[in-house]
């Protein structure tokens, strides 16, 4: 019984004072030694399988598509090889396709043939890139409101690896206000943030949080300081929604260096934006605030939803540069093609 105790509360267990007494923590992820030796571990609380069961597991990227590719091109190709699903992304106001989709194979041996059979084959004068479909599995997990020092990454791990597989490395707290949660499948993620987005988390030892907590999708690529918002596009140009107008809305949590609305040739918005907090702890805090307790409130009565932003890789801004002079208003300025935390990387290759 004493051992269970002291895995129930590891703080009290290895410092010896109370939990409800814990002091600040910036970073309770373990030292970049511990980091080393268990870089990729995985903590199960079953014995999970990679099966069929995991339709994630069998998606594949498919880059450098010619403007005049279509779904029936690309279903009629990879049909050879099993039943397949295909989506192409296209613009949403000219629909023409934005050079990458996905086709997702009803099992993972026949979506291994594919990748290996017709990477590299011409079609419509372009040879195609096939990869791994790197759907997102990592989930934000918002503790703003009160300091919620009870809560530490490996209450997290406890939490929600009874959804599934997760990595431990990569589950963790940050100065006690947010966390992050990488899954093995997606799958599980989608499970967790539908069971526990909005609800307090309960902990082993009985401790409820103070406040629900929000679940968003975040990833390796997430801008932490940065606010990534949505909105419907007609609304928002009827009613002139500027910068000024974010601006006076996201600064009540901390100082604001930038808010960026990408806008059509024609000035319409495009239906998305970018607040830049600070770039330090600050910023970040402000960034988290801001996601809680903005998403799903009106600006000048348009409804907003909130996430962190994404990093834009070199590649991939390499490539919007490209776009920009091929496509003119096809492209989204920040390096968002279809939807953020849809994709944690989605990119072809290995």
């Amino acid at each position: 019984q004493q051992q269970q105790q002291q895995q129930q509360s590891p703080q009290a267990s290895s410092d010896g004072r109370d939990p409800t007494q814990l002091s600040f923590v910036d970073d309770d992820r373990h030292t970049q030694e511990a980091y080393k030796r268990n870089k990729g571990r995985l903590i199960e609380r079953n014995p999970y399988r990679d099966l069929a069961e995991f339709p994630d597991e069998s998606s594949l990227f498919i880059g450098d598509l010619s403007r005049s590719v279509n779904e029936d091109m690309l279903r009629k190709l990879f049909e050879q090889l099993g039943e397949v699903e295909v989506d192409i992304k296209r613009d949403k106001v000219t629909k023409n396709n934005l050079g990458y989709g996905f086709v997702k194979f009803r099992n993972r041996c026949h979506a291994e043939q594919a990748k290996r059979k017709l990477n590299g084959l011409e079609i419509a004068g372009r040879a195609i890139r096939i990869g791994w479909a790197q759907k997102n599995t990592n989930l934000f997990v918002c503790l703003v409101g009160d300091v919620e020092r009870h809560i530490t990454g490996e209450h997290l791990r406890e939490i929600f690896s009874e959804f599934g597989p997760i990595y431990e490395e990569d589950t963790f707290v940050k100065r006690n206000k947010y966390g992050f949660v990488k899954f093995k499948h997606r799958l599980h993620a989608e499970k967790a943030k539908a069971a526990l987005d909005g609800k307090h988390l309960l902990t082993k030892n009985g401790y409820k949080t103070m406040k629900p907590v929000r679940i968003g999708w975040g990833d390796a690529n997430t801008q932490r300081n940065c606010v990534h918002v949505q909105f419907e596009q007609n609304s928002a140009s009827s009613v002139d929604l500027k910068e000024e107008d974010f601006k006076q809305q996201f600064q009540r949590f901390g100082v604001v260096n930038k808010v960026s609305l990408p806008r059509y040739s024609d000035k319409r918005l495009k239906g998305y934006g970018f607040i830049h907090f600070e770039e330090n702890d600050e910023g970040e805090e402000s960034a988290a605030r801001a996601i809680t307790e903005l998403t799903a409130s009106p600006i000048k009565g348009v409804v907003i939803m909130c996430n962190f932003g994404k990093r834009q890789n070199q590649r991939h801004k390499r490539f919007a540069q490209k776009k920009d002079g091929m496509m003119g208003d096809m492209d989204d300025d920040d390096g968002y093609g279809d939807q953020y935390g849809a994709y944690g990387g989605g990119g072809g290759g290995g």
